[in-house]
């Protein structure tokens, strides 16, 4: 026990002085206890209240833990080991003991020869390394004579590749030739040609080096340890980044992988277009579309195939943030979007944005390993949320149509260029899309004669599946059809082109379709429709063998040109669990994770001996921050102050939230930050705001006004209002601050900081509930019922719901506190705030500060003894 205790003092000193300065007691708690979780558990769920230095306390636990075990054969055995363990469904098996001393000799013999092999491998890839770090320098002294020379040895490849393509494209002028498919189920996929000979010339590039080294080992295997993490924005992974240059960590290689939209050259971060119309360029641009000739070669492409084998360590050398990125490589004319995905292999620490983690298709092409990896998610607090969305798809009918019509045009303008397998395919798909149509609009009709209010129709799966005749084609040969031809861009763009007619529908498919506006459906076509309605088939066939764990809907059915059809994944837990069984161990943090109930079943997969659950306080003093419950306005025995769908229409209610407003605008200092439940309320109170002109400029000779508007730029709201709050006070003037009302649960009520003056005071009103009515919570809280019957899960779909109000309630209060001298005061206006349900789900912090339900008569009198306190303590 003794020696226990010492191991935890030494590695609490060595967290401790990895601080960039003297930690918190909670970060020095947090940090240890990460630090001793991350080789014991598989799953860790770590709750920190936002601004108690989260993110630091994440860095330096694992960090640290990294530093010491990153070349560990023993840990990286055990880690295979107990992912087999539970692979094999042993997950609640107590963790076995080291047992080499009793295992038979030659067993003993054999795992030395395998450690021996670990770090023979760990030394060539330190060489290969050391040698890039080496090319890189060279590079950057003599970068003139090198750029010379990789130029000549391009352009004499360029040269040869260029003569055999005028041999190729001889007696082929058609300018519509680009548009045609030409595919062999053996052929080599298009996608990859490129960036496949980036990676063979490298090979070849380094043929002497690898001379000292002749092991056949694949560079993109993970043989250490490797730390992944991944927030939910970029300006989250920014910040994660700018607090790993305050450490000792520094010297650590760090990438950031994001978009094209992110670090593409050829557009800067105001361009209005969107990603998929960048990918779209890029890859034109790079020549992966190679019979596309309409857009210049990349020069940064180019640049990075030529020094490729020089460069590759220029965004390893010192860490970046995706802006210092861009500039480095612009710096150095490379592309680093390539470039940061080529660096990956030899990162020690990886950030990206959830979706690039969570999705597999995307951590593949990312070059994304997640065995033997640390992978730490942050603000994960709505992380089952992410993952339904992306493995969520949804498409509209005006969508279906489009894709059915171009397919049609197409076909009827290249049927006699395709050879009759690719014909065939391009035949099922527009089939496909013909059957889905009509199988929308029967369901939708029915739906109407049965006379129902629902705006939305429940499908059945396999009935859907046997309707388009799915069971009867080959699905899977089409979809890597589409993929390889790229068949979906080429109908796009082929439909963007100037000589584009749309074919004449066929009678019997008008007659198939009737009373349906055509002609409507035709306008504005939607992005790359063809490609979206395959990802659907796709999702939906895929989706068959596990039909519980997805569900089918029609929504918007009251007007079937308005309406779509979503695949909605239900079930969360499968995907996350995948993750966490492949990779080392998974660490989701947060600053709030409660209630537990909504990870119970994922806990009780992996195996709460594998499962760790940490949480601590704030680090603010009791009196720096007072929560109020309002029920009422003046006496408790008024009417209660309730604002939900049925109130809705209530002009006096709003008025009496514009006249607490008013009374608030007058004794906060600072900064006031409301924020209200909907963007209908928000109108509303707008309104009544401008039909009272002179209650308007009272509450303006106070505070001025910001609303958030979802029509225009957040970003230039917060700034604003910020400026306000922060210019010098005119001497007489009675105003002080602003206010800034936004809709909680919008991008103004999460991710951003409100500190000090920013928010002397937070607002709430009503309790932001999702619509009861809507399809999506419907079948989630269906689907969360029946597991919850099915394994005795305690988690109800009505939790579900409670939650997800909840949840939202506590990202936006827990804006206003940031540091250990920051106060603030936060008013909860709706009577069911005070309900014990309901406190129980706010964050502990707050749950312990809170007072007992009151007027707002009461609290304003307690709100104005808090605030003279504070301004005599400032004296």
């Amino acid at each position: 026990m003794n020696n226990n205790r010492n191991i935890n003092i030494d590695i609490k000193e060595k967290i401790k002085q990895s601080f960039p300065y003297n930690p918190y007691d909670i970060q020095l708690e947090f940090s240890s206890n990460l630090y001793e979780s991350l080789d014991m558990k598989k799953l860790c769920i770590f709750e920190s209240p936002t601004g108690t230095g989260k993110s630091l306390s994440l860095i330096c636990g694992a960090f640290n833990w990294f530093k010491d075990n990153q070349e560990n054969y023993d840990l990286i055995k055990k880690f295979k080991e107990r992912r087999d363990k539970i692979q094999q469904g042993e997950a609640n098996a107590d963790s076995q003991k080291e047992e080499s001393n009793s295992l038979p000799a030659w067993l003993n013999s054999i795992n030395d020869i395998n450690r021996s092999i670990f770090y023979e491998k760990i030394q060539i890839q330190k060489n290969k390394l050391a040698q890039k770090e080496k090319s890189l320098k060279e590079f950057q002294m003599f970068r003139k004579e090198k750029m010379k020379i990789r130029y000549e040895e391009f352009k004499k490849n360029i040269t040869k590749q260029q003569m055999r393509t005028q041999l190729d494209k001889k007696g082929h002028d058609d300018e519509d030739e680009q548009y045609c498919v030409n595919w062999k189920e053996d052929q080599q996929t298009e996608t990859e040609i490129d960036i496949e000979s980036m990676i063979q010339d490298y090979k070849k590039s380094k043929m002497q080096i690898q001379k000292n080294n002749e092991q056949d080992e694949s560079e993109n295997e993970n043989i250490t340890i490797k730390i992944i993490y991944a927030s939910r924005t970029h300006s989250q992974i920014k910040q994660f980044v700018q607090e790993i240059l305050k450490t000792k960590f520094k010297d650590m290689r760090v990438i950031t992988l994001g978009s094209r939209q992110n670090l593409c050259l050829k557009f800067d971060e105001q361009s209005k277009q969107s990603l998929p119309q960048i990918d779209d360029y890029c890859q034109k641009a790079i020549g992966i579309n190679k019979s596309d000739k309409s857009i210049p070669r990349c020069e940064y492409f180019t640049n990075l195939k030529l020094l490729q084998n020089d460069i590759e360590y220029l965004l390893l050398q010192k860490i970046h943030t995706l802006d210092q990125m861009r500039s480095e490589s612009l710096n150095s004319q490379v592309c680093p979007y390539y470039l940061s995905k080529r660096s990956v292999i030899d990162a020690e620490v990886i950030c990206v944005p959830y979706v690039t983690l969570l999705d597999e298709n995307m951590r593949i092409s990312s070059n994304i390993d997640i065995a033997n990896s640390i992978i730490l998610f942050d603000e994960s607090h709505n992380i089952l949320e992410s993952l339904s969305g992306i493995n969520s798809i949804e498409v509209t009918y005006k969508s279906i149509f489009q894709a059915f019509v171009q397919l049609l045009t197409y076909y009827d303008k290249f049927c006699r260029r395709l050879n009759p397998k690719n014909a065939l395919y391009i035949q099922n798909i527009k089939n496909l899309c013909l059957d889905l149509l009509k199988y929308i609009k029967a369901e939708i009709d029915l739906n109407a004669s049965k006379k129902s209010d629902k705006d939305y129709v429940k499908i059945n799966n396999i009935q859907l599946l046997l309707k388009l005749n799915m069971d009867r084609i080959d699905f899977f040969q089409i979809k890597k059809f589409t993929q390889e031809t790229r068949l979906g861009q080429k109908i796009h763009f082929f439909s963007q082109s100037p000589k584009y007619v749309p074919s004449q529908i066929p009678p019997q498919v008008n007659k198939n379709l009737k009373d349906i506006n055509t002609q409507e459906l035709l306008k504005n076509s939607p992005y790359m429709v063809v490609e979206n309605v395959i990802n659907f088939l796709w999702k939906m066939q895929d989706s068959i063998s596990k039909s519980e764990k997805y569900s089918i809907i029609v929504k918007n059915i009251i007007k079937i040109e308005e309406s779509s059809i979503q695949l909605m994944c239900l079930d969360v837990i499968e995907p996350l669990y995948k993750i966490i069984e492949e990779s080392a161990c998974v660490v989701l943090a947060g600053g709030t994770m409660e209630p537990l109930s909504e990870f119970e079943l994922l806990i009780n997969q992996v195996g709460k001996n594998n499962f760790k659950h940490f949480s601590c306080g704030h680090i603010i003093d009791e009196e720096n921050c007072s929560v109020f419950c309002v029920s009422t306005i003046a006496n408790l025995s008024d009417k209660p102050l309730i604002f939900n769908y049925q109130n809705k229409k209530d002009d006096q209610l709003f008025q009496n939230s514009i006249d607490i407003m008013q009374q608030l605008a007058e004794i906060i200092p600072d900064g006031l930050v409301i924020f209200v439940q909907s963007y209908t309320f928000l109108d509303k109170l707008k309104n009544m705001l401008l039909q009272n002109s002179n209650q308007l400029q009272q509450i303006q000779q106070f505070k001025k006004i910001f609303m958030d508007d979802k029509d225009n730029s957040n970003n230039t709201i917060l700034e604003k209002y910020q400026k306000e709050i922060l210019k010098e006070k005119e001497i007489g003037s009675q105003k002080n601050g602003a206010i800034l009302i936004s809709v909680i649960g919008g991008r103004l009520s999460e991710g951003i900081n409100f500190s000090d003056k920013l928010a002397r005071c937070v607002v709430v009103f009503g309790m932001p509930y999702s619509n009861i009515k809507s399809a999506e919570l419907i079948e989630k809280m269906n689907h969360y019922d029946s597991i919850s019957k099915k394994n005795n899960f305690s988690f109800s779909g009505n939790d579900y719901y409670e939650n997800l109000c909840m949840k939202s309630v506590n990202q936006a209060i827990g804006r206003s506190i940031r540091h250990k001298d920051d106060y603030s005061v936060i008013l909860l206006i709706d009577q069911r705030f005070s309900q014990e349900k309901n406190i129980n789900r706010l964050s502990s912090w707050i749950r312990k500060r809170v007072k007992p339900a009151n007027s707002f008569e009461n609290t304003k009198k307690n709100i104005q003894k808090f605030f003279v306190k504070k301004e005599q303590e400032n004296i």
